[in-house]
């Protein structure tokens, strides 16, 4: 290895946390403190030999420059730091080379972005490039016969002795450094590995990438000074970057189809009673017989302004517009009847308790619909509970593969619920080589996920009740998956602190990798504007991400804990995030803004979050407590109004659960710790835990 680097003597210590709710996985994740590296002293490495080869100085510096940009958001900051003294110093070392017209096109290319900072004028950077660039332009001016007495002047100048001088100085985390070194080796550039050797010292700190220019940094201080002054972070920078467009109501989604099928019918019978009054004025017949009923107030959607619809991508709208007619009438027929959530409407609730466990339930997650539940287990089973009370009978093609209902394996189901596997309502199914630590069924329920401590994502079809496709492609385990609200995309979370989006039909590579947490990506899910993937990581961390481009569009940050639930609403504007030490924050992802933090929402952590659906959605919570609660929405728009009211008209001697003016409504189990809520298409609240005996 190439260039000169300190690193700090102290290493980082291993911690290996509880991962699975029912308890009995466990997961590694480093930890390392920070440590100040600038008192380590430098170890100098093998330093560059031979003739001069490869790509030139400006080159190299251009590739670089876009190595660096391109980099994932993690390592990004942390890579741009030695960008502007490798700048200045080729510049200079081309200009005293004699080849000064190289080191202006250098100056005039690379100076844009290094002179300002979010809008701020960098005055020391801009002195010092304006002395190499007038140097540079004088050399240029003399010709051939001049450059020697030029470059004679640049030397004995005040700016060509400061810099001559200077060794630039940069702190990066280790993971960032071995990066850094490994593309100087991979450029094959002499010139750029001796200018590294001389003029940049790399300090390497134990720990995460940091993403602000966190150690060394004052942008505006000469090459190498250190200044305490901390810049703007890369959180800031991401959250500047405008969303409207890709949040909010979606065109051509079920809210939006359902607003469209309420005004036809609102139409057509207006034309009918249009129509039936004009044959009164002439027929006795007609003027006798009733009017036409009018149909049944439209169920309050969130669609008000169509020109603010969410237009979708090709992808997405194609998506969308692809599910079978059949399940879009079956949908829409479902909503017609939704029930509406608010002060004087709490939902109603069900809860299924899982017993004889042992401990070893790790996830849940029930059908839109409440006929399905779908639970992974630390014996490595993926089993399917059929909560209908007349359950239909096997298909054909189920019968021809031999499947009879169940597939059993070799491998005994220790911790799984006793006496599933002689249920003729339980489908078990086996594939995954550890813990399944989550589960996610499609919206028709067709389909059925699973992510485990094998580092893989299983397809299942609950029809066959058979294995369908494996996704492999980190080696560490997968934490959470969740289906696309629409199509056959599905988002994955793992512990190597990236989200991965697949495709169904595409087993061999993912669609998109979403990287830039410093932790493990635990909880993954879509927002409703189906273009954007939710995830919340072990770093404290919501981030939202575009699948068009795989870019961050959003970085949600002032949590305390890890992140264990998310949820978002039925309008888009809003993410609920649960933590492990029991508090729930809702944010405003369009400022973005915090509305909303709940620092004892639970005793415990809160492993479930679930908004209503309809205009005035609420937003549910479980947890570690065996406890359900309701709390009243802090959103904007429509669901304001409502809001202000529910705290005005809160009753004085209100009951234990609306102590609190935030908490609407509140269900206690006695032993039940809830894994899973989710909201029917009817909006009644369907959870699901296991009994768990203190």
């Amino acid at each position: 290895m190439l260039g000169r680097l300190a690193r700090p003597q102290t290493g980082g210590e291993v911690s290996a946390p509880t991962r699975a709710r029912g308890g009995g996985a466990l997961r590694g994740q480093m930890d390392a403190p920070a440590t100040d590296a600038d008192d380590a002293p430098p170890v100098y490495l093998s330093s560059a030999t031979g003739a001069p080869g490869g790509p030139d100085l400006a080159e190299s510096m251009e590739r670089l420059t876009a190595w660096a940009d391109g980099a994932l958001d993690a390592h990004r900051w942390e890579l741009a730091k030695p960008l502007y003294p490798l700048l200045i110093h080729a510049a200079v070392r081309l200009l005293e080379r004699g080849d000064a017209a190289a080191a202006l096109a250098l100056i005039e290319r690379g100076r844009g972005r290094h002179v300002e900072l979010r809008g701020a004028a960098l005055p020391r950077r801009a002195a010092e490039l304006d002395a190499i660039e007038a140097a540079a332009r004088s050399a240029v001016a003399a010709g051939p016969a001049g450059s020697a007495r030029a470059q004679k002047r640049w030397a004995t100048s005040e700016p060509g002795q400061a810099l001559a001088r200077r060794v630039a100085s940069v702190t990066m985390s280790e993971s960032s450094a071995d990066l850094f070194f490994g593309f100087l080796e991979g450029t094959r550039s002499t010139q750029l590995l001796s200018l590294v050797n001389d003029r940049l010292e790399v300090h390497a700190r134990p720990g995460p990438p940091r993403l602000d220019y966190d150690d060394d940094a004052d942008p505006d201080a000469p090459c190498g000074a250190r200044a305490g002054a901390r810049e703007a972070t890369a959180i800031m920078l991401t959250n500047d970057q405008p969303i409207d467009d890709k949040i909010g109501r979606l065109a051509g989604g079920w809210e939006d189809l359902l607003d469209l099928r309420q005004r036809k019918e609102d139409e057509r019978w207006r034309l009918d009673e249009a129509e039936r009054r004009k044959r009164a004025r002439t027929d006795r017949d007609a003027a006798a017989a009733p009017p036409t009923p009018r149909p049944p107030p439209p169920v309050p959607t969130y669609v008000g302004d169509r020109a603010a619809l969410v237009k979708p991508s090709e992808p997405i709208a194609a998506l969308v517009a692809g599910a079978a007619p059949s399940w879009h009438a079956e949908v829409l027929s479902e909503l017609s009847g939704r029930v509406l959530v608010d002060r004087d409407r709490p939902p109603s609730c069900v809860l299924a308790t899982f017993v004889n466990t042992s401990g070893g339930l790790c996830c849940v997650d029930m059908a839109r619909d409440a006929t399905l539940a779908a639970t992974g287990w630390e014996d490595a089973s993926v089993r399917l509970f059929d909560l209908r009370e007349d359950p239909p009978e096997l298909t054909e093609a189920a019968r021809s593969i031999g499947l009879g209902g169940r597939r059993t394996g070799s491998r005994p189901a220790a911790s799984g619920p006793r006496g599933a596997d002689d249920d003729p309502n339980v489908c078990v199914l086996r594939g995954h080589r550890g813990p399944v630590f989550g589960v996610s069924l499609s919206q028709d329920g067709c389909l059925a996920l699973s992510g485990g401590a094998d580092g893989s994502v299983r397809l299942w079809s609950t029809e066959l009740r058979c294995h369908v496709a494996v996704y492999r492609r980190p080696a560490l385990p997968i934490w959470d998956v969740a289906f696309h609200p629409y199509g056959y995309l599905f988002a994955a979370g793992s512990a190597d602190r990236a989200a991965r989006v697949w495709a169904t039909d595409r087993s061999h590579s993912p669609v998109r990798v979403l990287a830039g947490h410093d932790g493990d990506v635990d909880v993954v899910g879509w927002h409703p504007a189906a273009g954007l993937v939710v995830t919340g990581s072990s770093d404290r961390t919501v981030r939202l991400w575009d699948v068009n481009d795989g870019r961050c569009a959003r970085v949600l940050a002032g949590s305390r804990a890890p992140i264990t639930s998310l949820a978002c609403s039925p309008c888009g504007h809003a993410v609920a995030a649960g933590c492990d030490d029991g508090a729930i924050r809702v944010w405003d992802v369009r400022m973005p803004s915090l509305l909303a933090t709940w620092l004892e929402a639970h005793a415990g952590p809160v492993w479930s979050l679930a908004w209503s659906e309809g205009a005035g959605a609420r937003l549910a919570s479980g947890g570690g407590d065996a406890a359900v609660r309701v709390w009243r929405s802090p959103l904007l728009g429509p669901e304001a109004a409502a809001a202000a009211a529910d705290a005005a008209a809160a009753p004085a001697a209100a009951p234990p659960a609306a102590r609190r003016p935030d908490l609407a409504h509140e269900w206690r189990t006695r032993s039940t710790d809830v894994y899973h809520l989710g909201f029917t298409w009817r909006n009644l609240l369907m959870g699901a835990g296991a009994l768990t005996l203190r």
